[in-house]
């Protein structure tokens, strides 16, 4: 019989194995590079689809980059950033979001707790989603554009 508690010992048991096997080898380095990079364009093309909808235009420039544009009205004066993905670091108007690949589910994911839920005693920290650390730089660098 299993119990909760050996049930996340062994989640802990193959988080730390899959890191080290991605840490020491060449080739599943480099399938972990592989696999951040398609993470990293899902991320995107989620954070554009979310803006996009609400106020905002997404194009791309010349280098195939996303540029998200809150378009000047009178409740705003407008503001550009730029969206690139390199080499799976996810770069918004040239600042990196603080994410981290989480090995189990293949997705990233934010490098601090997330403060937005309630912790559940017994359960493993819940990371902060890589959707709102994508936002809060956004939000942060559109802020910084349109005072510029």
């Amino acid at each position: 019989m299993t119990t909760e508690w050996n049930e996340y010992s062994a989640e802990e048991a193959l988080r730390i194995a899959l890191r080290t096997r991605d840490e020491l080898s060449y080739v599943a380095r480099a399938e972990a590079r592989a696999a951040r990079t398609r993470a990293a364009d899902r991320l995107l093309t989620e954070a554009v689809a979310l803006f996009s909808g609400h106020g905002f235009q997404d194009s791309k420039d010349e280098s195939g980059n996303r540029v998200l544009t809150l378009l000047k009205t009178d409740r705003s004066n407008g503001a550009t950033v730029v969206l690139r993905n390199e080499g799976g670091e996810v770069l918004i108007a040239g600042k990196r979001a603080d994410l981290d690949m989480d090995p189990v589910t293949g997705k990233l994911e934010g490098t601090s707790a997330d403060t937005f839920f309630v912790q559940v005693p017994g359960e493993p920290i819940r990371k902060r989603s890589a959707l709102a650390v994508v936002a809060e730089l956004v939000s942060t660098c559109m802020r910084e554009s349109a005072k510029s």
